[in-house]
């Protein structure tokens, strides 16, 4: 549900390899490269004839991640200082729509936040008791609930997935769907 189409997906890997391989053939060889020494590893280990405990084989079963890519480490670095580095990469970044979607993403998300903790705390100055209180409270759970989407998000952008933070996900795949001119 927080994602594209697999269309969408291939479409953007498509758009990705056509400007200098962003994603394209070089990772792919270098995952390759990855998986052909892994393997090489583990025939090394059997063939030595050494016997595999219990602790050899759970190890086994976890597989250590393929290393990042370009887009995936920009797009998990527009999350880095909320919306300032959001702002940045839909500056400077023109061609890859997956740093593109996550730069936006993190823009409107974390700019509402901030405009929305800037209002809470203004209320908070006028004194009001029974609301700032409620303003105070509000404030804690809108800035938790804001934590843990920025961990989400980092974590499915470091994944490669376009996940939709809630409120303003459908609006942001909208616009980069669309091809809007986000200049």
């Amino acid at each position: 549900m927080g994602q594209y189409s697999s269309q969408g997906q291939d479409q953007d890997l498509h758009t990705q390899s056509q400007y200098s391989g962003y994603a394209g053939s070089q990772q792919s060889y270098e995952y390759q490269q990855y998986e052909q020494q892994s393997y090489s590893q583990q025939q090394e280990f059997s063939s030595a004839g050494f016997e595999r405990s219990s602790f050899d084989r759970q190890q086994q079963e976890v597989q250590v991640a393929p290393p990042l890519d370009y887009a995936s480490f920009a797009a998990i670095l527009c999350y880095a200082l909320c919306w300032f580095t959001g702002l940045f990469f839909l500056i400077f970044e023109q061609r890859n729509r997956y740093v593109r979607f996550h730069a936006l993403q993190s823009l409107i998300f974390f700019g509402g936040i901030n405009m929305l903790d800037i209002a809470l705390l203004s209320v908070v100055r006028h004194h009001v008791p029974l609301l700032s209180a409620f303003a105070i409270l509000f404030f804690l759970f809108v800035n938790f609930f804001a934590f843990v989407c920025w961990i989400i998000a980092m974590i499915h952008a470091s994944r490669g997935t376009y996940f939709r933070l809630p409120f303003v996900g459908w609006f942001v795949a909208r616009c980069i769907n669309r091809g809007v001119a986000l200049k």
